[in-house]
């Protein structure tokens, strides 16, 4: 299956706790039948990469593979019930999470969401980066 670019997206200029979207960059990647994109956004009072808002589960375990098995990354914790699985991980030493839900899609974000450090937004942005380019 063919990966490749497909999305612009915006990157949030400094911290993202209340700032605008300013600086377009490709993200993004189109897999048949359905497709994945890359959007950075600060919904949540935290740097936030969606990949998907519209998806399955199947997704969520896609992208969990491409994180272990092309980055390396190893899960440190996975709670999953239903509708919704939250899986924590590492990036560049920074606590991060795969988010998965029926409603809200596949995303990843800092463990803490509401307490995020900079330096934890940064890390969400250099691994959107990262996978934009797998």
């Amino acid at each position: 299956m063919a990966v490749r670019p497909t999305v612009k997206t915006w990157v949030p200029n400094g911290s993202c706790k209340g700032e605008k979207y300013q600086k377009p960059v490709k993200c993004g990647f189109d897999h048949k039948p359905e497709t994945m994109t890359l959007t950075l956004r600060n919904d949540l009072g935290c740097t936030e990469a969606v990949i998907a808002e519209y998806c399955g589960v199947d997704l969520f375990h896609r992208m969990a593979d491409i994180l272990s098995d092309q980055l390396k990354i190893r899960f440190t914790r996975k709670q999953d019930d239903s509708e919704t699985n939250y899986w924590d991980f590492r990036f560049q030493g920074k606590p991060l999470t795969l988010h998965f839900n029926i409603y809200d899609g596949v995303s990843i974000f800092p463990q803490r969401v509401n307490d995020a450090s900079r330096k934890d937004n940064e890390a969400v942005v250099e691994l959107a980066g990262v996978l934009s380019r797998i």
